[in-house]
């Protein structure tokens, strides 16, 4: 199957929050939160639009693809990532509704390397999980998908920023 990269359409197809605190809910952010930013829980929502990856494709690859904002430390970042295991993902409008999303199974990206300014990371393979959605009834080819970015334990302070928007943001 041919290869093909998506990207969120702007920051309005992301949003930030703060799985311990219903008052940390932000949308239009401009950056991607991988890890713990100071005690903040951080999860990100990510819309990817026009996904041109046919019903039952056999998916042999899919990474994501972050290119950093800032140099990071060398502390343990962790995250947990997921799609939105729907037919028509839209962006949550609330800190419960971000709660609530449904989820595939996680692909953990563990020990997440000290980051350089401008340069591209790229995740583990999440081949399986978006398998999972192309594979679904109700998927349509060309609609949208949400990928969900969750810490998972990371030690205190050990965040990692990306760029949100343009051809910088994040790519699937």
């Amino acid at each position: 199957m041919a290869s093909n990269s998506f990207y969120p359409d702007s920051a309005s197809d992301g949003l930030w929050f703060d799985k311990s605190d219903p008052n940390n809910f932000c949308y239009n952010v401009p950056y991607v939160y991988l890890g713990d930013n100071d005690g903040y829980d951080n999860c990100c929502v990510c819309l990817f639009r026009d996904v041109n990856i046919p019903p039952g494709a056999s998916i042999t690859d899919a990474r994501l693809r972050i290119t950093a904002v800032e140099d990071s430390a060398n502390s343990s970042a962790n995250v947990n990532i997921y799609f939105n295991a729907v037919d028509t993902p839209a962006l949550p409008e609330s800190w419960a509704e971000a709660m609530a999303l449904a989820k595939t199974a996680a692909v953990e990206w563990t020990n997440i390397p000290a980051w350089t300014v401008e340069t591209v990371y790229e995740s583990p393979d999440i081949k399986a999980i978006l398998q999972a959605i192309v594979d679904r009834p109700g998927y349509v080819q060309g609609g949208s998908v949400i990928v969900i970015i969750e810490n998972n334990n990371s030690d205190a302070g050990a965040v990692r920023y990306g760029f949100f928007a343009d051809t910088k943001g994040p790519q699937l």
